[in-house]
């Protein structure tokens, strides 16, 4: 019996060693395949999802803080005692009325007057301040008197002393100008950074948020829509297809493959799009048709194919429609054919259209409607890619993209 349990327990320790040893190989073959072939960094980098905002609007209103001297009106204001039907206070220009009161509080005892209170009349009724006593009052329109008791009559100020004009000769106080402060959003130098979210960009365009694509592979249509609703138009995915056409002589499929990469036989995607966008993984169209998506509104639509033509673009404030791949992955590479027999380089399995909104030195800003998926759960509607990896996946595209103006420039 003993000799039986020393042989168990000899196995037992052997099977522990074989675990632990198939445990350190698998370690060390681990860390030899990360120093011989590395795993590489993710090409995208998301971004906290930042509500756009609208692209014209209402300016602040400018208020000064150092106020403009007050220059008194050398008009006379004469307020008229308080009666049962309420006057407005009357104002009459020097020019035609002098100096004047009111005489009702220093007329003779020997006038008797019924007990009704005067309302003031036109310049007629209104006697200058040097009017002799003995001269007669014109007539007076009498208002009935009130229940109550009126308070005693007010006395008129004295007139205030006239302000020389503008145009007066040297010596006197020119009117001064009222110094306004700089606006506080006042527009920054166009080589100034923009800051958003805690991020640097030479240049950011907010952009509309579209949540998901309409169909499974209608992704030109929603980067245009993106483009259309920031600059506040606001057309459905369905009526952009109508406006740029689908050619449906041919429905796409592939071909053999070439040292060039797979043949796709498809439609005329120069001026419309080809294939069934709800369920066919090859439909889809180049800038050259989607310009159709832009133009009747009236916008400014330039191709551009190169780095400095993407970041001239957005600094001017265009937004970027363009082809690449999904999350700018890997593709394989394929040749679309027209039905007249030209030809355009493409991808195979993983096309798609994004939108371009901003950029710095390292990276491209991205406006990507496709959100998540079954491919990547955890694709953002926004986010950063490399210059590398963008003009990679672009390049696979033939460099396809439109700069759309804003409507007002």
């Amino acid at each position: 019996m003993r000799r039986y349990g020393v042989g168990l327990l000899t196995l037992l320790m052997l099977a522990g060693a074989s675990v632990l040893i198939m445990q350190i190989r698998s370690e060390i073959r681990y860390a030899m395949l990360q120093v011989i072939r590395p795993e590489p960094p993710a090409p995208i980098t998301p971004l906290p999802l930042r509500t756009p905002v609208p692209r014209i609007g209402l300016q602040p209103i400018i208020t000064a803080t150092t106020p403009a001297p007050v220059v008194p009106v050398p008009f006379v204001t004469i307020t008229p005692s308080p009666t049962a039907t309420f006057r407005p206070t009357e104002t009459v220009p020097p020019a035609s009325v002098p100096s004047a009161t009111i005489p009702a509080a220093n007329q003779p005892e020997s006038e008797s007057l019924p007990p009704t209170v005067l309302a003031p009349e036109p310049a007629a009724t209104i006697a200058a301040a040097d009017q002799p006593e003995s001269e007669s009052l014109p007539p007076a329109v009498l208002a009935p008197e009130p229940a109550a008791t009126l308070p005693p009559e007010p006395t008129l100020p004295p007139p205030p002393a006239p302000m020389p004009p503008p145009d007066t000769p040297a010596g006197s106080l020119p009117l001064l100008e009222p110094a306004l402060p700089a606006p506080p959003d006042a527009v920054p130098p166009p080589d100034a950074p923009v800051i958003i979210n805690g991020r640097e960009y030479d240049a950011y365009i907010p952009a509309a948020l579209k949540q998901q694509q309409a169909y499974p592979y209608s992704c030109e249509f929603d980067a245009a829509w993106v483009i259309l609703h920031t600059y506040g138009f606001e057309p459905t995915v369905d009526d952009l297809v109508a406006m740029v056409g689908v050619d449906q002589r041919i429905e796409p499929s592939i071909g053999q493959e070439t040292a060039q990469g797979h043949i796709i036989y498809g439609g005329d995607i120069f001026n419309a799009f080809s294939g069934d966008y709800t369920s066919n993984f090859l439909a889809r169209s180049t800038g050259a048709a989607m310009r159709r998506a832009f133009e009747p509104y009236g916008l400014e639509v330039t191709p551009v194919h190169d780095r400095p033509g993407i970041e001239a673009a957005l600094r001017d404030g265009a937004l970027i429609w363009m082809k690449t791949t999904v999350d700018f992955k890997p593709w394989r590479p394929a040749i679309w054919q027209l039905p007249d027999g030209r030809t355009h380089q493409t991808v195979l399995g993983n096309d798609h259209a994004v939108v371009v909104i901003g950029f710095n030195a390292d990276v491209v800003v991205i406006r990507d409607v496709l959100g998540p998926t079954s491919s990547n759960w955890q694709r953002p509607y926004e986010y950063e890619v490399n210059w590398d990896t963008f003009m990679a996946a672009w390049q696979a595209q033939s460099f396809d993209a439109l700069a759309v103006a804003p409507p007002t420039r």
